[in-house]
């Protein structure tokens, strides 16, 4: 019996071996972050905030609040000047 080249596959894929030996060469996950303590006033901690402008509003998006946060009407020409105002 012959497999076709799905079968053979999948037939590949399911060997723990085979698994084991193409795991052995991946890469480490360069965004992959072990976290063993709380930052502290003398760490360097970084935190982004995003401005921008959506369906004629100005939006300010940051992780640490519930959801956007909206800053009123705003154009294609002045969102910059507002954005610039509420940082």
């Amino acid at each position: 019996m012959q497999f076709g080249p799905k079968d053979k596959g999948l037939a590949i894929g399911n060997l723990e071996r085979v698994k084991n030996a193409h795991n052995s060469f991946a890469r480490q996950d360069p965004f992959e972050v072990e976290i063993t303590r709380g930052a502290t006033e003398d760490d360097d901690v970084f935190h982004f905030v995003s401005y921008l402008p959506f369906k004629g509003q100005l939006y300010e998006l940051d992780g640490l609040q519930a959801g956007p946060i909206s800053y009123g009407p705003v154009t294609p020409e002045n969102w910059l000047e507002r954005a610039k105002e509420e940082i």
